[in-house]
């Protein structure tokens, strides 16, 4: 499920963030994995609002709707319509990247 797979990257961000920061890594990579972390957790705040508003726990507001009319095309409503697994894919990548030049 996208969720599960949307919470395991963030975990991983995390741990590299932590990482960072005890390393005490350059600014700029402290900011990349911070925009990675924002970018995923808005990504699980829409799903997981979308969720909410199905169960009919939470009213439907104009930003789950998007959000949930992107999902059901393939799209990640957070990166302005860019396919969702494409995104999940390149924010993956990323954070890989990231990790790796971090171990040096």
């Amino acid at each position: 499920p996208p969720s599960k797979v949307l919470a395991e990257t963030s975990a991983q961000v995390a741990q590299v963030l932590e990482a960072a920061k005890q390393a005490a890594a350059p600014f700029w990579l402290l900011l990349e994995l911070q925009s990675c972390q924002d970018q995923l957790q808005n990504a699980r705040q829409g799903l997981g609002g979308c969720y909410n508003a199905l169960l009919g726990d939470t009213r439907w507001t104009p930003r789950l709707r998007a959000v949930l009319t992107a999902v059901s095309r393939g799209q990640a409503h957070w990166t302005k319509g860019r396919g969702s697994d494409q995104w999940l894919g390149a924010v993956e990548d990323h954070v890989e990247f990231l990790r790796e030049w971090l171990s040096g």
